[in-house]
């Protein structure tokens, strides 16, 4: 059996950061990030 991660990811908004947010969630993890980029995703 398989507990959920609090996992927190740095530069969030990058492309391969967010896609590998997206799996974490879907499996089943709560996910967090923070980002100073220039808010291309907002």
């Amino acid at each position: 059996m398989q507990t959920q991660q609090k996992i927190h990811i740095v530069s969030i908004e990058g492309a391969g950061t967010s896609a590998l947010a997206q799996l974490y969630v879907a499996a089943g993890h709560s996910v967090s990030g923070s980002d100073d980029g220039d808010g291309l995703y907002q």
